[in-house]
């Protein structure tokens, strides 16, 4: 007599996959390397709009319930700051809820196993302002692949230097990429931009706090910033808002002001180098200045860096003036701090 036993075939994880990186985006329902079903995004609707719906929509298409899930996957870059950034944030949302895992997945190294070939592979991503991210990808078989080299940013000249399979790209990128992309930009500074000014919420700061370090601001941080979030009413905190279908980012500028008594004061006013010249530090500080006056204040007051000719400039077209100076009030770098002021009843 013989016994045979039979083993049951260990069940393959069910796995949602959500990407953020590019501007459409997608989710799909997998069973291990199985896809079930999946859904691409509208590249003129914001993820956090369309996002929830459809990773329902997906789950239905696969007969499956959000309870039924084993593991999450997300793309972690390159791509989009704000469209990663609401991925990350609302698969990090459904693993703190159901206490399963997150594999995080390379955007450039999805885009090359997708094109199922072997050998080596350069995944290209617009970047904007006329370049790309870029990786070299040599495919060994189905299962596995290595990085030959890496670069984000890179300019069509670049790809074309950066390894001999990516020889003989430079006329592609900088033809097809480029002139789109340059297109794109001036579309961006046009003056039909689109902009509103909005209440900053806590889902913003990680794009504050990325404007804080490409401007002349002592820092901040996330942290600071989350704690005068806390302080309200007497903090006003207002961000710049485009449309993020047609730009890399969410947020063009922010500023934040605190009202004590009669007074405003203004602590940080910012604005993107990209939006810069659009008078979008005009809006942020009129908007903010209208508000603290509707919270009876009088006078709003602010320091700035002596040799910050840019924010004097935006200050005194608001019709603030100079009344005071503070040596060494600043430092790294060390620098005195000019005081101005505005009477808001005489000027709003």
């Amino acid at each position: 007599m013989t016994l045979v036993i039979e083993r049951a075939e260990k069940p393959q994880p069910l796995i949602l996959a959500i990407e953020t990186a590019t501007r459409a985006g997608s989710v799909a329902i997998a069973r291990g390397e199985k896809a079930l079903s999946s859904r691409v995004g509208d590249p003129a609707v914001s993820h956090s709009n369309n996002l929830i719906e459809m990773i329902e929509s997906a789950l239905n298409d696969a007969a499956a319930k959000f309870s039924d899930l084993d593991l999450f996957a997300a793309a972690v870059g390159p791509g989009s700051f704000t469209g990663l950034r609401i991925g990350l944030a609302t698969v990090k949302a459904f693993a703190s809820v159901t206490g399963l895992q997150i594999v995080g997945v390379s955007t450039l190294a999805a885009i090359a196993h997708a094109a199922r070939l072997e050998g080596q592979i350069v995944s290209l991503l617009p970047a904007g302002r006329g370049e790309v991210f870029a990786q070299m990808f040599s495919v060994r078989n189905a299962r596995g692949f290595c990085c030959r080299f890496g670069a984000e940013g890179l300019s069509g000249r670049e790809v074309s230097h950066s390894g001999g399979a990516a020889r003989g790209l430079r006329a592609r990128v900088r033809r097809r990429n480029k002139p789109a992309m340059a297109t794109t930009e001036r579309a961006a500074i046009s003056p039909g931009l689109n902009v509103s000014i909005d209440k900053m919420v806590e889902h913003d700061l990680l794009e504050v706090c990325a404007i804080e370090q490409v401007s002349e601001l002592s820092t901040w941080g996330w942290d600071a910033y989350h704690k005068e979030l806390q302080a309200m009413p007497e903090s006003i905190m207002m961000v710049a808002r485009v449309d993020s279908t047609f730009h890399e980012y969410e947020i063009a500028g922010f500023i934040v002001t605190r009202v004590i008594a009669d007074e405003v004061h203004i602590n940080n006013v910012a604005v993107r180098p990209e939006f810069r010249g659009q008078h979008i530090g005009s809006m942020l500080l009129r908007t903010a200045l209208q508000k603290a006056q509707q919270r009876c204040a009088t006078v709003a007051r602010l320091e700035v860096r002596a040799g910050n000719q840019a924010a004097q400039r935006l200050y005194r077209h608001c019709g603030f003036e100079v009344d005071g100076r503070r040596k060494e009030y600043y430092r790294e770098p060390t620098e005195d701090a000019l005081l101005m002021s505005l009477l808001l009843n005489s000027s709003m």
